[in-house]
């Protein structure tokens, strides 16, 4: 067991090594630490870069930047996408188009990027902002797309503040969904706008459907080995879950998506990365939706409460700011909690259905979509035309 702590500190630091050798290495070349200019002309349609850290195939974040690109694009815009670490043209294309086909915009290889002259450069990963900044001449207007508050992903040290100061340097920044803009606004002094968190409506229709239980309860759970997604407590509750259910003569089917479909779990089968058609099919025959968002809530809840499928999410992470208590099942992170969650709705099926259509009425009233949202976007690219 020490060997195996130990490899897996090991492999954390050399990540995190690498990380720091990657930024060092753009930062020695940004000559100013802020932006030192903004300014966007006016005009009907623009050209704008998204800087990205390659495409990512399966990856949410990845294929959220592709959405609000092609919607973009639709509004009349000139899309670019732009990596900085490497990844060849004809890689990220497919990437793309496994994650959003049909999707629209350009992609762009690293050696684009110090000779692309745009309206609007955006930022997406805390990364890219130092790229926005060493380059911050070629673009007009600066931006930075929020998905995540990113200093979380790591420990306190190097990379935290280096992912946080990011907030600092003076792009007009939006995020998506109202707890990023909450966070960054606390951790320093700078203003967020923000977009509705979205769901995709063309994808993910509206089920309307009356949950029934007998003696199988069946549970699709989102995992990701990253803790950020409490793998390790998740799985630790649902043995517990098993264990307490077999006693009172239930059944327990648990299938998990989102990992390697090598990796073995125990009580769980392990389906591996998912297209949209079959995680459709999945919530359709599932009972529960379980998902952990200890910092800024998943796509995947929504589209599990559209698909028909009640939500599962942790209280002490970002799903409370975005759900209530009415709308979405929370757990703490006692071992027992999700059993004592499930075990009530087994005996309270009424209320069960009436978390999912109240959630569910929620979406629909609230006209959450990407197209939506991206509409958002756009009105706020427009609100900051230089007069």
């Amino acid at each position: 067991m020490k060997k195996l702590k130990d490899l897996a500190s090991f492999i954390r630091f050399e990540y995190d090594l690498l990380v720091l050798k990657r930024v060092s290495k753009i930062i020695s070349q940004i000559e100013h630490g802020y932006c030192v200019k903004q300014y966007l002309p006016v005009k009907d349609q623009y050209k704008i870069a998204f800087i990205v850290p390659g495409m990512v195939s399966y990856s949410g974040g990845h294929t959220s930047i592709l959405r609000l690109g092609t919607l973009l694009s639709q509004l009349g815009h000139d899309v670019y996408y732009i990596t900085y670490d490497g990844t060849s043209r004809e890689k990220m294309e497919k990437s793309a188009e496994i994650n959003l086909p049909g999707y629209q915009g350009t992609f762009l290889e690293q050696s684009e990027l110090n000779k692309f002259n745009s309206d609007i450069g955006i930022a997406t990963y805390w990364e890219s902002c130092y790229w926005l900044l060493a380059f911050q001449d070629i673009f007009d207007y600066k931006m930075y797309f929020i998905q995540d508050f990113e200093p979380y992903f790591y420990a306190m040290g190097d990379l935290y503040y280096l992912a946080l100061n990011t907030y600092k340097f003076g792009f007009h920044m939006v995020s998506l969904g109202k707890w990023n803009k909450s966070i960054v606004e606390r951790k320093t002094t700078e203003k967020v706008d923000y977009i509705d968190f979205p769901v995709e409506l063309g994808q993910y229709k509206l089920k309307k459907r009356k949950i029934i239980i007998n003696k199988l309860v069946k549970i699709a759970l989102y995992l990701k080995l990253d803790s950020r997604r409490a793998p390790f407590l998740l799985i630790q509750q649902i043995g517990y879950l098993h264990e307490k259910l077999s006693k009172l003569g239930y059944e327990l089917e648990v299938y998990v998506f989102g990992l390697n479909k090598h990796i073995k779990l125990p009580f769980i089968k392990n389906l591996g990365k998912l297209k949209t058609k079959e995680l459709i099919e999945l919530y359709n025959e599932c009972h529960f939706g379980l998902v952990a968002s200890l910092t800024n809530i998943s796509l995947v809840n929504y589209e599990m409460t559209l698909s028909g499928i009640p939500v599962i999410d942790l209280a002490d992470g970002s799903a409370p700011t975005f759900f209530s208590e009415e709308e979405m099942i929370f757990i703490n992170s006692n071992i027992d909690d999700l059993y004592n969650k499930v075990i009530y709705y087994l005996n309270h099926q009424d209320v069960l259905n009436d978390v999912l259509e109240t959630s569910q009425n929620k979406i629909i009233n609230k006209r959450l979509s990407w197209e939506n949202s991206s509409n958002q976007f756009n009105n706020i690219i427009y609100r900051n035309v230089s007069k």
